[in-house]
């Protein structure tokens, strides 16, 4: 019986970290605690609170100190404004009750017309190719949301190239832009096949702010391919389905299998 993959944003957290080149895309995180919640907010100002184990862009939640005592929280595309950090802590203690929560550092992304967006990369291999990025999508947030989960957010899915360009990215980094982002994406699919070796597809979140600097947000594991679908290209789409048929016809992939093809 094949093994589960540890879904945990933590546990691939504390996994990338490992290597100086992935840990310099990371936001600073932390497991949410009292004392974490506090200190992050103070260094940062502004922090995403997620739930370790959550898809799809569901139960984030965004604090700001706004000055003085009051914070602002935006959950969905719902905004709270409370006075004092223990009054904010004690609400979202609350609200998450002893679901497992991590806390990062909001990393202010570039936009589309306000709206923050970010980028699906997939990346795939089967037992006689290595890995290669297969299919990349833009993701915008809908109006008023700073999650651009689609099914969060009512957002949309456009081709990488058209978000890049009507995106206000530094336009001296939009022409390297994409080629980062892939080479970022197979960095890190490589670094998590040392732990997870029956791994054949991983739909990485990257993040670009305004300044064109890369942004490692999350890992997939078991990615969806619904951004895929919204594309009227649907290239991209017939390759990933072709490779996960490919490796559905395959025996499963073991340490000792992928070392007899390198």
């Amino acid at each position: 019986m094949q093994r589960k993959i540890n879904k945990s944003k933590w546990t691939k957290h504390a996994l990338f970290q490992q290597d100086p080149q992935i840990a310099g895309s990371l936001p600073d995180t932390r497991v949410f605690n009292e004392q974490n919640f506090l200190s992050m907010l103070q260094l940062h100002k502004t922090i995403v609170l997620k739930p370790t184990g959550g898809a799809k862009g569901r139960g984030i939640i965004k604090v700001a100190a706004l000055g003085k005592q009051a914070l602002e929280i935006h959950y969905n595309d719902m905004k709270v404004i409370v006075n004092g950090v223990q009054k904010a802590y004690d609400k979202i203690s609350q609200k998450i009750g002893t679901t497992a929560y991590i806390i990062q550092r909001y990393i202010t992304l570039a936009t589309v017309e306000d709206r923050p967006i970010d980028f699906r990369v997939m990346v795939q291999r089967t037992k006689e190719t290595p890995w290669q990025v297969t299919g990349k999508v833009a993701k915008i947030a809908g109006v008023g949301y700073f999650v651009t989960n689609n099914c969060q957010s009512n957002g949309t899915a456009v081709p990488v190239e058209e978000a890049v360009e009507r995106s206000n990215i530094n336009p001296s980094k939009k022409e390297t832009v994409i080629e980062r982002m892939e080479t970022l994406a197979i960095k890190a699919v490589q670094l998590l096949e040392r732990y997870y070796p029956e791994i054949v597809i991983i739909g990485f979140d990257i993040g670009v702010d305004e300044s064109g600097g890369l942004w490692l947000i999350e890992a997939n594991v078991y990615p969806g391919l619904s951004l895929f679908r919204k594309l009227e290209d649907k290239t991209m789409l017939r390759r990933i389905l072709e490779i996960k048929r490919q490796n559905s016809t395959m025996k499963p992939l073991t340490k000792k299998s992928i070392k007899k093809t390198r």
